[in-house]
């Protein structure tokens, strides 16, 4: 069986475990075998008619009755339709589950995929912004993208920033998705920890939002550095809305609220609607 599978048998033992543990031997008239197995599951009277009387609120609230291994097999893959015992669940509360993801894995993974994703997207960035800053590898430029740089620290600062950010992405892109802890005293299902997924995910993207507006900020200043060369149309209009608010680094000055505006026209979109402007959309 695959991973789904097993998640939902897992719930199916559990609602069959009060009853095997307390009910008396006459009042196990209701039994369940699985796939031809040699085990048999007693469900009581008193459990099957609480079952029933929820029906109006459960997705599903039906009780199987030494029923063939067809119909569990459909409960396990989560056919609301199909025979056999199940954790009744409120329709409101299903349908919470379904739009958040807490009780169905799949979700949580999508985002923990999303992360992942992503941390190279920020990684190369950080990169391409390292090398702006190495007049070892800048092809002329000067170190840290400052006039003297020995007095200056121009970019250095920026780099920092970057690839703590990256390495921080890193740390958040483990899957939450894979880990589930038993709790109440072995009552719960099995967690697909998907809250965790989506705060992750979201720390993620706005870190590499971040990343991707430091090196387009660290650019701006290494194409004004390769002045009188003119840049592309697209790229010379993103250098512009730049500059609209973030002037030419002269000397080193405190660059927070500089690093804020052009993180402002990444989330927004502003800075890929300047590049698109001369050339349309860049597909």
């Amino acid at each position: 069986m695959d991973a789904h599978i097993i998640a939902r048998a897992a719930a199916f033992s559990l609602a069959l475990g009060a009853s095997m543990l307390t009910a008396p031997a006459a009042a196990q008239d209701k039994i369940v075998k699985i796939d031809g197995s040699s085990t048999v599951y007693p469900i009581t009277e008193a459990v099957a008619e609480e079952f029933q009387k929820a029906k109006k609120n459960v997705v599903k609230v039906t009780v199987g009755i030494s029923g063939t291994g067809g119909g569990f097999k459909k409960f396990c893959r989560g056919d609301t339709d199909a025979s056999g015992a199940s954790r009744p669940i409120r329709k409101s509360e299903a349908e919470e589950c379904k739009k958040n993801g807490v009780e169905y894995i799949e979700l949580p993974v999508a985002l923990d995929a999303l992360a992942a994703a992503l941390v190279p997207l920020a990684s190369i960035a950080e990169r391409r912004l390292y090398r702006l800053l190495d007049p070892t590898r800048n092809n002329g430029l000067p170190a840290f993208l400052v006039a003297e740089s020995g007095l200056n620290s121009g970019f250095m600062l920026v780099q920092y920033t970057a690839a703590s950010l990256v390495s921080e992405c890193k740390t958040l892109a483990h899957p939450a998705s894979v880990d589930s802890i038993g709790s109440s005293a072995g009552q719960e299902d099995h967690v697909s920890m998907g809250m965790t997924s989506a705060r992750h995910a979201r720390e993620v993207v706005s870190n590499a939002e971040v990343v991707i507006a430091l090196e387009a900020l660290v650019a701006a200043q290494a194409l004004d550095l390769r002045s009188p060369l003119q840049p592309a149309a697209a790229t010379g209009a993103a250098r512009d809305a730049i500059r609209a608010r973030v002037p030419f680094l002269d000397a080193d000055r405190e660059l927070g609220s500089d690093i804020s505006f052009v993180t402002d026209l990444v989330r927004s979109g502003a800075l890929l609607e300047a590049a698109e402007r001369p050339r349309g959309p860049l597909d």
